[in-house]
């Protein structure tokens, strides 16, 4: 299920600061409004494009209507929640929102990259990679200017703690491919994300055998210990087996125990 990260500091930030003295509204109706925006924006425009949408429409989507639905996106605007340039959308959309697009888009990258190609910087170089909360610890972790929009990450790490502490196991989540292969750099382990994914969602993330998988990185670091196991002569890589090979039945067991890959 879809949920927003709400940063503390939204509520004094300059820009819900001006977002007040623009509309005249007051802080709750303020931060209660951008929520139910962004919720909006998440479910009808998930690439941060609002050329199709008028004034009254996005007005209404926070129960504004006539001059008030008018004055709330000239507002948005104003304080920089939503670009005019070099289209119409929601400002820095990608930094926040791209892990989640990448997520929901895993199956179809071709999708994701197209709307990440649309957030490209003001000299048109190549547009920012989106901030990933598992490329830090808990101390190196730094917030972005303003967590202000959707972002599908991972609970945060306070929780994490006090489950761990309770032994209490997080449900399992299916990563995206992106994650596979960064996880699998960390460990010096060339491997093809989308691959990797596809072999397991063909199994309904279960090894062989019927035991549901747990944890997805020790199933990278499985594969990497086997693949160093059958030599580096003496097998192909698991990344040359394209998309579609791996469903059940099309490749036999003894190619999967020579690519060094659990069943």
């Amino acid at each position: 299920m879809a949920w927003i990260e709400s940063n503390c500091d939204l509520a004094d930030h300059p820009k819900t600061l001006d977002l007040m003295n623009y509309t005249g509204f007051d802080i709750d109706t303020v931060l209660g409004k951008l929520h139910r925006f962004w919720y909006w924006v998440l479910k009808y425009a998930d690439d941060g494009d609002l050329r199709k949408f008028n004034d009254e429409q996005l007005g209404r989507a926070v129960e504004l209507n006539g001059d008030k639905a008018k004055l709330w996106v000239e507002s948005l605007v104003k304080a920089r929640w939503l670009d005019r340039e070099p289209y119409f959308r929601v400002h820095d959309w990608w930094d926040y929102a791209g892990r989640y697009l990448q997520g929901k888009y895993a199956r179809k990258p071709e999708i994701w990259e197209r709307m990440r190609a649309l957030y490209k910087d003001e000299n048109d170089t190549a547009c920012k990679q989106p901030t990933s909360n598992l490329q830090a610890t808990d101390e190196q972790q730094v917030s972005p200017n303003l967590p202000n929009l959707p972002n599908h990450t991972i609970p945060t790490t306070h929780t994490a703690r006090v489950k761990a502490r309770a032994g209490v196991r997080a449900p399992f989540q299916k990563p995206t491919p992106l994650e596979v292969e960064e996880y699998a750099k960390s460990i010096a382990f060339a491997l093809d994300g989308s691959a990797f994914c596809d072999y397991y969602e063909a199994r309904g993330w279960k090894y062989k055998g019927g035991v549901a998988m747990k944890d997805w990185r020790a199933a990278v670091r499985t594969w990497k210990k086997n693949r160093g196991e059958n030599g580096a002569g003496k097998s192909r890589s698991y990344g040359s087996f394209k998309k579609g090979d791996n469903t059940a039945g099309q490749v036999d067991s003894q190619k999967l125990r020579d690519a060094g890959i659990p069943g």
